[in-house]
This record gives structure tokens, C-alpha cells and sequence, in this order.
């Protein structure tokens, strides 16, 4: 895109809010531009509204900080004139939400809301990217209703059948007819923390209230069709389901029991979940999964502390497929119950090609040249995904040519890795600098560091004392 979305967050925050800031910063398509919520949090400073109740494992990102809080009631119409949408995660009554979600839609606002008060609305799509993305053809007939041009509502499905719809979606074609599953659902579901939720420790609660329904009901309107502007639910397969809330922080596991119309092989099935892909995928979109559902062969897999932050929580991790003796097929699905993307690194280090495409002599062996030149990757491409996959304040580290510097400065800045401290690298100390190493912070502040250079040799084959130092020997 050649310029970024204005994007304002209601019920910023809140926990879903706050993971919303989190996955957006220093996303390509996207700038935050304001947050809003009820008028306790309206006037304060982003900082001094969440004081105290910051919930993200990861710091408050620097550039929402200052950011003042604006009422998402009485700020309506200077809201509406400085975005260009908004995500709602808004903690109301369901009728409140309704209402509200319609009313900046009907300003011209398109909204993509977490919240369930519009998921059975039947001229609104409720999207899981990689399964569903046609139902998206409804939102004319939603507009028709609203009277709109280009405001309208879509909405995300419940977070626990994220662990399992989607192994069904890959398996339609052998055609689903009866499933049984089991939810264990971590706490962060509920906007909680140990910390606030202290009786969770060592406790599993079976119930949660409303979650049965939306488990047994949304796969089958993520399953159906588009007919005479609305979505209609699939009628199989059949789904019963009990939800549990366990003690685990972030990540819903599914056990999960399916019959089928045509009973495929345990070969079939992994096939169909490895291969199985999407429009986020087909569209490279910014924080899509590469490689959408992982099946893991161990009899111990999934494991929500191996396996949680699959493809930056973004992916599906499905294990334990065999025979059961009452359904064909018995299977474990895992999904990262707030992310589906957030960074999830404290460090990235990269030693990527110094050379651009076209500047000197490509090695014929076709793995030299690669790690020499930018053939598969370019700079841009190595700093913009390192910067996805850092948790703010992490620490990104590059070795690369003097050459690049400003370009590599630049870039950094652009992707909001603050440079923080710069080294050159000498062979000789009358020589030229020929490497630099540069460290930065994301969404660190503004000052850098220039060490004294590093010199390499006293003389030919001589290492210098602090080359000694730094190598132990």
C-alpha cells in the first residue's frame, strides 16, 4: 500500500484493546492514530487510562503513551473525521455494542469488531481469513441496509473454535458429519491475568458462560453460504461441545471427536491439513501464517508452552490424529487464543546479504550467491520482518557493509527500531572501516551510542588484544 489506514481503536483499553496496539505497531498497512473508550478513561492520557492495568506480557508501546483518550460517545464526530476505520473491543451490553458498532457505520466508518454482539446478524460476516473470506460479498446487501457507501461491519469468530474449525474446513470434501469437542480455554479469554485472577491457580472451572453455544453454533456460519444477502448456516457438520477454563494464560486447546460421510485415512487428513491454505496466504498478506495449520507427529503435541506462538500466533498446531473406537477420528488442535501475529521476540540478530542484486560478481554456486547477494531478500525485507517479530523493546543486532549505513539508519527509523549504538570495524587501524555493527530498540527513544572503532588485526595474522578478549583466547 502507498499509504497508510488511519486506524482507531475503541475499547483501547481493555485487553483485547491493548493486544490491538500491540499488533499494530509498526504494522505496513496500518497507523494508530487515536484510542477511545467510555468516559471514565476520556481525557487522560493513554498511559495514565491503563495505569496499573496494562495486561500484555510485553511493553506499553511507546507511541500510544501520550496519545490522549478519547470518548467514544461524545468524541463521535471528531472520531469519525480521523480515521479512516476502527476496531472495536469494547467491554459493553450487547445492545450497547449493537448500537454503537451501527451508529459509526452508518457515519461511513467500517468497523471490525472482537465483540459477539453482531456475529448473528445475518447481513454481517463473521471471517476466519483462511476459511471464509467469500462471506465478505454480504457487506453490499449489509450497506443496502445501513445506507452507506463504504461504512459497514465484520466481525471475528469466537476465539476457542479457532483450534478446531479450521482442521474441519480442510477435511469438507470427506464431508464432516458429527463432532464432539472439548475446549480448554486459557484466561487471557476472559481479560485476565493470574495476577487478577489468583483462584485460577491450580483450578480448572468447567463453564464459561454463553461459550457452549458459540462453539457448537459459529463453525457452521463460518461453514455456509452467501444467499439473498445474508449468510446461511451449514447444517453439518453436528456440533456438541463443553468449554473449560484451565489455568493457562494465552492459548485454547481443543480435543475434538468427528465422524465422517466419507472416512478418509490418517494419510488423507495430514495432507489436507499440511496443504491447506488461504486468501491471507494466496495475498502474502502482512501478518498471515505462511504455513497456515502445522501437524506435529509427537505423541505429546501440541503443547501450549512449545507450540502457542506457532508462526507468531497466527498458526494452527494440530496433533495426536488416530482411530477412536466410537467416532472415525480423535485429534488435538491448539490456537493462540489473542494473537492470530503479535511480535513475540526479544531478539533478532542478522548477518543478511551485503550486496544489492546487481553489484558485483555473483558466486555461481547458487547458495553463495544467495547468502551474498539480495536475491531472495532485500534490506527493507530483513529490517521490516525482523521488526514484526520483535516484542516492543526488543533488541534487533545486524553485521553489514559502511556503505549502507544511512540507508540501513533510515530503514531502522522507518520501522520504528530506534538505532542505539554503532561500531565500525577495521581491519587495520589505517585502514578503512569495512563491517559495522549496529544495534536498535523497538520503539526505543531517540539517541545513539558510536563506539570507538574496532580493530581487527595489529599486523598480518596478528589479532589485536581486544579480538583476544572477545574470543576468549
Amino acid at each position: 500500500m502507498s499509504e497508510k489506514l488511519r486506524v482507531g481503536i475503541l475499547g483501547g483499553t481493555g485487553m483485547v484493546g491493548q493486544r490491538f496496539i500491540t499488533l499494530l505497531e509498526n504494522h505496513p498497512w496500518f497507523d494508530v492514530v487515536l484510542v477511545a473508550a467510555s468516559g471514565r478513561s476520556a481525557g487522560k492520557l493513554y498511559e495514565d487510562a491503563v495505569e496499573g492495568r496494562w495486561k500484555m506480557q510485553t511493553a506499553m508501546p511507546e507511541f500510544v503513551k501520550k496519545m490522549p483518550v478519547y470518548d467514544m460517545d461524545k468524541d463521535f464526530d471528531e472520531i469519525v473525521s480521523k480515521v479512516d476505520f476502527v476496531f472495536c473491543a469494547v467491554n459493553m451490553p450487547k445492545a450497547e455494542i449493537k448500537a454503537l458498532e451501527e451508529r459509526y457505520a452508518k457515519a461511513e466508518v467500517p468497523v471490525v469488531s472482537n465483540n459477539s454482539a453482531n456475529r448473528w446478524t445475518p447481513d454481517v460476516p463473521m471471517i476466519l481469513p483462511e476459511v471464509n473470506p467469500e462471506h465478505t460479498k454480504v457487506i453490499e446487501a449489509q450497506k443496502k441496509r445501513l445506507g452507506t457507501t463504504r461504512g459497514f461491519i465484520a466481525v471475528k469468530p469466537n476465539c476457542s473454535i479457532q483450534s478446531y474449525a479450521p482442521a474441519l474446513a480442510a477435511l469438507k470434501e470427506f464431508e464432516p458429519k458429527l463432532v464432539v469437542a472439548t475446549t480448554y480455554q486459557a484466561i487471557s479469554g476472559a481479560g485476565k491475568t493470574f495476577e487478577q485472577w489468583p483462584e485460577m491457580v491450580e483450578n480448572i472451572i468447567p463453564y464459561i458462560g454463553g461459550e457452549e453455544e458459540k462453539s457448537e453454533k459459529e463453525p457452521l456460519r463460518i461453514l455456509g453460504t452467501v444467499e439473498n444477502g445474508e449468510i446461511v448456516p451449514a447444517a453439518e457438520p453436528v456440533i456438541t461441545c463443553q468449554c473449560l477454563r484451565v489455568p493457562v494464560l494465552d492459548g485454547h486447546t481443543a480435543a475434538v471427536f468427528v465422524n465422517f460421510g466419507k472416512k478418509p485415512t490418517k494419510e488423507q487428513i495430514i495432507e489436507k491439513w499440511r496443504n491447506f491454505k488461504g486468501a491471507p496466504q494466496e495475498l502474502d498478506l502482512p501478518s498471515a501464517p505462511k504455513q497456515f495449520i502445522q501437524y506435529l507427529e509427537e505423541d505429546d503435541r501440541p503443547q501450549v508452552k512449545l507450540d502457542v506462538n506457532y508462526e507468531h500466533g497466527m498458526g494452527i498446531s494440530l496433533g495426536r490424529l488416530r482411530e477412536d473406537s466410537v467416532f472415525d477420528y480423535k485429534f488435538v488442535g491448539l490456537s493462540h487464543n489473542t494473537l492470530r501475529g503479535a511480535a513475540s521476540f526479544n531478539v533478532v540478530t542478522t548477518n543478511p546479504p551485503y550486496m544489492t542484486e546487481n553489484h558485483g560478481v555473483k558466486n555461481p554456486d547458487e547458495p553463495k550467491a544467495i547468502a551474498r547477494h539480495e536475491i531472495k531478500c532485500n534490506l527493507e525485507d530483513v529490517i521490516r520482518e525482523s521488526a514484526k517479530l520483535l516484542k516492543p523493546k526488543g533488541r534487533f543486532y545486524m553485521v553489514h557493509r559502511p556503505r549502507r549505513l544511512a540507508e540501513i539508519i533510515s530503514l531502522m527509523k522507518e520501522y520504528r527500531i530506534e538505532p542505539k549504538r554503532l561500531r565500525m570495524i577495521h581491519p587495520f587501524a589505517d585502514r578503512d572501516a569495512n563491517m559495522l555493527l549496529i544495534e536498535g530498540v523497538r520503539g526505543g527513544k531517540s539517541m545513539m551510542v558510536v563506539e570507538p572503532p574496532l580493530i581487527v588485526y595489529e599486523e598480518p595474522g596478528v589479532y589485536t588484544k581486544e579480538i583476544h578478549k572477545i574470543y576468549g583466547f
